[in-house]
């Protein structure tokens, strides 16, 4: 939403002219977006209603600055197209030193993990619309290899079973329990 203060002339203007049918803010809209349309424009000032433009907003006319462009590191060319697509959707900032710790990220990842789970990595935050990407993260929520041997899951005293007749047992009587306690 823009608020705009305008002189009582122009606002006078606009009461007379306005239909009954509309509502001051959609009658405003609509002619601003009629203007604009229409390229009413002199020069580089915008037009509005034949008197120039108070304030041009979102206009940048800054030209000094120079944008720098991310470069992507040559061990990283293989996964080009997907970090330009990740930075596009990332959550958050998107400065140099945002695109340096990602640049730094993923080198940690390649040289320790390798380019598919660089490659996977990038794929999954892009889905997820990660704000970053994290060695360290990754490290510690990765999936455990498949020749890793399964935890032993202790017994947990609430789990036995009490019954008159022989009090605790180790092992339910039910056959389909046996093994869970």
């Amino acid at each position: 939403m823009v608020r705009v203060v305008l002189p009582p002339s122009v606002g006078d203007l606009l009461i007379e002219t306005k239909p009954e049918t509309l509502a001051m803010p959609h009658f405003v809209a609509y002619l601003v977006e009629a203007a604009i349309t229409q390229g009413v424009y002199i020069g580089a000032q915008s037009q509005i209603m034949g008197e120039q433009a108070a304030r041009q907003g979102s206009l940048n006319t800054n030209t000094n600055k120079t944008k720098k462009s991310n470069l992507i590191n040559k061990d990283l060319e293989r996964h080009a197209e997907l970090i330009k697509e990740f930075w596009k959707l990332k959550k958050g900032s998107r400065g140099p030193t945002a695109w340096t710790l990602l640049m730094n990220e993923l080198l940690k990842l390649l040289k320790r993990h390798g380019h598919d789970v660089v490659d996977q990595q990038l794929q999954l935050a892009i889905n997820g619309k990660w704000a970053s990407v994290s060695c360290t993260r990754y490290e510690q929520f990765k999936p455990s290899a498949k020749g890793d041997p399964p935890h032993d899951q202790s017994k947990h005293p609430a789990g036995r079973v009490f019954t008159a007749r022989h009090g605790f047992k180790d092992e339910p009587g039910n056959p389909a329990l046996q093994g869970l306690v």
